[in-house]
């Protein structure tokens, strides 16, 4: 898991006191890794490089009798641009970190909760799943169940569009479907006989869902 907030460590004898990000920032590096973070609203998009560290620490908890020991991961930037903050992140985990590679994985394991959030994002925000209001456990779980492939069938389609999306839609949707879709946003331009990719295709299919934002960009009017 991801560590938000710095803790203390275990005193040890003859030493002073000190936090888990502060022995891992003094630790040694282990390998770099090198990304592209996109851009939003508060950030430009740029280029990270971050140096990987690992360390087996014993944290210092509420009852002073006890103490636990875990394994510590950070990756920091600590050449950032001038101007920006240096993007650091800290992980804590039961995982082995021995090696580069296996403190990657802990990096990489971590990165997969954004798709699990997304997962659960359409089925809360998209199938309204915690709105349905059936009479027994079987009929609700019967109707999770279903939703839950409704919803990885629609963020699979959203991942094939970011990755691929220069792919024909009719590879993932029937001609009716597609034609339809058109037709309804473009009632006075003739079907045009190649079907579009498949990014703009699921604009098109946002934009009837009131994702009005996008229907500038692509050339598409909501009727």
């Amino acid at each position: 898991m991801r560590s938000q907030y710095d803790r203390l460590l275990v005193k040890e004898e003859g030493s002073e006191q000190n936090k888990l990000r502060q022995n891992l920032k003094k630790s040694k590096s282990i390998g770099e890794i090198e990304f592209v973070i996109p851009a939003t609203e508060k950030r430009k998009g740029r280029k990270v490089r971050q140096s990987l560290k690992g360390l087996t620490v014993a944290i210092k908890p509420g009852n002073k009798k006890l103490s636990t020991k875990i394994n510590a991961v950070m990756a920091i930037e600590e050449y950032p641009p001038e101007g920006e903050e240096a993007l650091t992140w800290v992980f804590i985990t039961n995982l082995s970190i021995d090696t580069f590679e296996s403190v990657l994985k802990v990096i990489r394991y971590y990165l997969c909760r954004w798709e699990v959030e997304v997962f659960f994002k359409i089925l809360k925000s998209g199938c309204k799943i915690e709105e349905r209001q059936l009479q027994t456990t079987d009929r609700m779980k019967a109707l999770i169940a279903i939703f839950m492939v409704l919803a990885w069938r629609v963020m699979f389609t959203m991942m094939l569009g970011r990755v691929c999306g220069e792919m024909s839609c009719d590879i993932v949707f029937d001609e009716s479907e597609w034609k339809a879709v058109y037709k309804i946003l473009n009632r006075k331009k003739a079907i045009p006989e190649k079907p579009p990719s498949l990014r703009e295709f699921i604009a098109m299919v946002a934009i009837l869902g009131g994702y009005t934002q996008l229907a500038s960009r692509i050339g598409f009017l909501p009727a």
